[in-house]
């Protein structure tokens, strides 16, 4: 299985996103201690959902970003999801982070023609769009982005591979719980401080 992907939930345990041939994706579920809490061929991924960038909610629903947006839950054994999310600017995206109050951050390669070659894009923790339908353009700031957080002052920082650089929206998300130990032990995993 190639895996790739990675997210920690509430309880401190480990989900991986994997590649399982066919067009087939699954996530596999690990204690903090690496004991496996899923099925060897993991928890197979609600149809039509391809596995991307992930990230846990306050309300431990996992959302994952890969050619769109999905919001999953977990229960019973299996994982549910909403239908696949495509607007607020959502292009090929490339890192998901969740702020204090549950807004959904994802950073974009715009692959359609036209327009910036990167974006930023923000939603609801009910999976409607803040974002224009362009997303966020940032100035041109953005250049071949990798990875998104929001840390405890409520900014949200964008990792640049083209040129190495970073960038900083001061102010633009909620706090989180800093730093992720805290809010794994303390049940506060992506909620306001």
């Amino acid at each position: 299985r190639n895996s790739s992907n990675v997210a920690i939930d509430g309880s401190g345990n480990i989900w991986v996103g994997n590649y399982t041939g066919n067009g087939n994706y699954s996530f596999s579920e690990l204690s903090g201690s690496g004991a496996a809490l899923s099925p060897s061929t993991g928890f197979p991924a609600p149809s039509g959902v391809e596995v991307g960038d992930l990230a846990f909610d306050g309300s431990g629903n996992l959302w994952n970003a890969n050619e769109g947006l999905w919001k999953m839950a977990y229960s019973g054994g299996a994982l549910t999801s909403s239908p696949k999310i495509t607007t607020g600017g959502i292009d090929d995206p490339s890192g998901i982070a969740i702020d204090g109050s549950g807004q959904v951050w994802v950073i974009n390669h715009v692959a359609s023609g036209g327009g910036p070659y990167s974006t930023i894009s923000e939603f609801s923790n009910a999976g409607v769009a803040v974002s224009p339908s362009t997303g966020y353009t940032v100035d041109n700031l953005l250049s071949d982005p990798a990875g998104i957080a929001v840390d405890g002052s409520g900014n949200v920082w964008v990792a640049n591979q083209g040129g190495g650089s970073i960038m900083q929206l001061i102010g633009a998300g909620t706090p989180v719980v800093t730093p992720l130990a805290v809010g794994v032990k303390n049940n506060m995993l992506g909620t306001r401080p």
